[in-house]
């Protein structure tokens, strides 16, 4: 048997890739809790200056009351467009789960089979989202937005990904260089 690159320093590639696969999952329920919990500061920290507001007009006299009144309604229904948008963005995060969950199992089920489709597969999605996540990150710094905590992070995730596309190409072309008696 011809000896292969092997990124994890000896380690067996199969059974790196199904760490790579509860790592993947673990990474990507960490960044849901994280993503949804910044989206609950902020709508909580909006509605917190919105109510302040409304207290505050307890206090004015009834010349500017009528102006206040109107511009509650705008914040209500503010709070509306908020609720919605939660909604969706939480829609997006469960189907991106769900994805990422099905990922982790055809990588897992693959690699454990010697599946070299599956693998081939798992490359080409992985990939694909690599690349939008380079290509999100290069954008937000093109552009010189605020980066916080969560985006720096994603960046360290990002490179991590390229790790696990160099371990799986290793797997890959191990499965497709060994016979059939001993992919399992």
């Amino acid at each position: 048997m011809t000896r292969f690159f092997n990124p994890l320093f000896g380690y067996p590639l199969r059974r790196g890739a199904i760490g790579i696969g509860i790592i993947d999952m673990t990474i990507c329920f960490s960044l849901l809790v994280v993503r949804l919990y910044t989206l609950d500061l902020y709508v909580n920290r909006n509605f917190l200056d919105e109510t302040i507001e409304k207290l505050e007009l307890h206090k004015l006299g009834n010349k500017t009351h009528q102006e206040k009144v109107e511009e509650m309604f705008k914040g209500d229904l503010q709070a509306v467009h908020y609720f919605y948008g939660m909604i969706a963005i939480i829609s997006v995060e469960t189907l991106y789960l769900i994805f990422e969950a099905w990922l982790c199992r055809l990588l897992v089920r693959s690699s454990k089979r010697g599946d070299e489709c599956g693998l081939k597969w798992w490359m080409i999605m992985r990939s694909t989202i690599t690349s939008l996540s380079i290509f999100m990150c290069g954008f937000g710094i093109y552009l010189s937005i605020d980066r916080d905590f969560l985006d720096w992070t994603l960046e360290l995730i990002t490179v991590y990904r390229i790790f696990e596309l160099v371990v799986i190409n290793e797997l890959r072309k191990e499965v497709i260089a060994t016979g059939p008696a001993e992919r399992f």
